[in-house]
């Protein structure tokens, strides 16, 4: 299947919802991000009564949310996660239908209900305050726990997040109707507060994203549902539904998985695992020297006319947004453009003159096997990117703020300094493993190159004060044994977003002169994930 991909062309991303009533406020809603040509929708399944304890029934997930799965190309008709699958037609209508980097995102909306039947239970109960803490704790951890089940079956294809709970009414006789029952004010207002901290804490003990609205939503004199924000005096309105929505668009931005779908970890284990090996024999990245140092010694692969060569080969320097592609590398970078990039940094288009020369480096010298002893694996040169850091001063903005790149299984970074690089002339910084976050910066001359593993050391380009800093800044991706070896050039992104459907660009050299990296259509083996059993 050869399917072309136009990123020019604005990109609807569907925000699944799921959980009890309270999601409808999340019915039917679109974010515009103009500068990424992106949308976001939300699609939402909403279950009446649904609690922390019925999300899975008997072992398995409750029909209504596994069919909503299958009804989004998540899992097969088996239950295995679609981007994974043995069925080759379920995996060709998950690409059909959805972007190669559009990692699914779901938010969990639950605990509401659990909330309502624990004071029902204890509404007479003159010690109530003091038990709710053992109760909540015990429902957040179940809860958690299925949530973790969960994504330890889909997290490497889908983001998860949870929603903490809407505050209850101040109007008694609204809640009474509402539930059947009557508590006071402040044992609903102490309940619902207490249960969204106990949710937090352990949200952050459990490693999953929480989104909060519950401050935006109390009234501060009694700790209640604002009637500002009440809909049908019991569920909240949506005024506070777009601000969720952006905190997790931040965050999918921040931390985008799409890069480490199934099939990213797949490709990692073609490249690196031998017959019978496991994440426990083979544990990840310990097979990779480069990723147990971090960096890289410095290499001097060009000299002076060659640097001169390849500067003459680039031109359109350019704010990346405008290129007209979203973009996926520093992904660790809120989306919006004052902070996920800076108009000081610019990227280029280099031409295949530079391309051609950059492919006889690494390919027919000895630069080759060096490098390929750092990764344990042949590789290619998935991305060359040109960039050109004006003369500034804005310390902690862009990429040039520490961070991780969060980059799929098997790629790696790279840097060519294109001018000579001392200190005040932006040089690249980082923490070096098992540092005390003290940093330690790279100089060099122009020609020189050096890699480092940007998923494993917090770095960044220090803003040059004294000149333009030029770098070559190399996406590389290890490869098995079989292919063919690949430089290409594309601006508007830091990697490809799928090695098993990886287009060739026309700024590409590759010695089989093919519009792929390769023709076969891979097989997508169940058995090669994490997966052990079924949803």
């Amino acid at each position: 299947m050869n399917v072309m991909h136009n990123y020019e062309v604005n990109i609807t991303k569907s925000f699944l919802v799921v959980g009890d009533t309270h999601t409808l406020a999340f019915k039917n809603k679109i974010l515009n991000y103009p500068d990424y040509k992106l949308n976001i929708k939300t699609d939402v399944l909403s279950i009446n009564g649904l609690k922390t304890d019925n999300i899975v029934i008997n072992g398995s997930l409750r029909p209504e949310f596994f069919n909503f799965l299958k009804e989004h190309t998540i899992v097969d008709n088996k239950g295995f996660p679609v981007a994974m699958t043995e069925d080759i037609d379920s995996y060709r209508k998950h690409y059909l239908v959805r972007q190669p980097f559009d990692t699914q995102v779901i938010l969990f909306y639950c605990g509401d209900n659990d909330i309502k039947d624990t004071l029902k239970i204890l509404k007479n109960d003159s010690q109530i305050k003091e038990k709710l803490n053992q109760i909540f704790t015990n429902i957040v951890n179940n809860y958690l726990e299925v949530i973790d089940n969960f994504r330890q079956l889909l997290g490497q294809t889908l983001k998860i997040f949870i929603h903490d709970i809407c505050p209850p009414t101040a109007d008694d006789n609204d809640f009474l109707n509402a539930n059947g029952f009557l508590v006071d004010k402040e044992v609903r207002a102490y309940a619902y507060n207490l249960f969204n901290k106990i949710l937090h804490d352990k949200s952050e003990e459990y490693e999953v994203n929480m989104i909060s609205a519950y401050n935006s939503l109390i009234d501060s004199s009694n700790g209640l549902l604002k009637i500002n924000c009440e809909f049908d005096g019991f569920h909240a309105n949506d005024t506070y539904v777009n601000e969720s929505l952006g905190r997790i668009t931040k965050l999918w931005m921040m931390y985008r998985i799409a890069e480490r779908s199934g099939r990213y970890y797949n490709w990692y284990r073609d490249v690196y695992w031998k017959p019978g090996d496991t994440d426990e024999t083979n544990p990840y990245k310990s097979c990779i020297p480069l990723s147990q140092v971090g960096i890289s010694n410095i290499f001097k692969i060009f000299n002076r006319n060659e640097v001169e060569t390849i500067i003459k080969s680039i031109d359109q320097y350019k704010d990346q947004l405008l290129y007209g592609t979203m973009r996926r590398d520093y992904s660790t970078l809120p989306p919006e453009h004052k902070w996920n990039t800076t108009t000081e940094v610019k990227i280029g288009k280099i031409s295949k003159t530079g391309i051609q020369l950059i492919y006889d480096k690494f390919f027919n010298t000895d630069l080759y096997e060096k490098i390929k002893n750092l990764l344990g694996a042949n590789f290619s040169l998935v991305n060359v990117r040109p960039t050109y850091s004006e003369v500034n001063n804005k310390e902690g903005t862009g990429p040039q703020r520490l961070h991780v790149d969060m980059c799929p299984p098997a790629l790696f970074r790279a840097l060519v300094y294109l001018v000579d690089v001392g200190e005040g002339d932006g040089a690249f910084e980082y923490v070096p493993i098992g540092g005390n976050k003290e940093t330690t910066k790279v100089y060099g001359s122009a020609g020189d190159l050096f890699l480092f593993d940007a998923d494993v050391l917090e770095h960044r380009a220090t803003p040059p004060i004294n000149k333009p800093r030029i770098a070559l800044d190399l996406i590389i991706l290890a490869q098995p044994k079989n292919l063919s070896n690949v430089v290409t050039s594309v601006p508007g992104t830091g990697w490809p977003v799928d090695p098993y459907q990886f287009e060739l660009s026309s700024h590409a050299i590759t010695s089989n002169h093919d519009r792929r990296w390769f023709s076969e259509y891979p097989k997508i083996i169940a058995k090669n994930s994490n997966v052990s059993t079924r949803l």
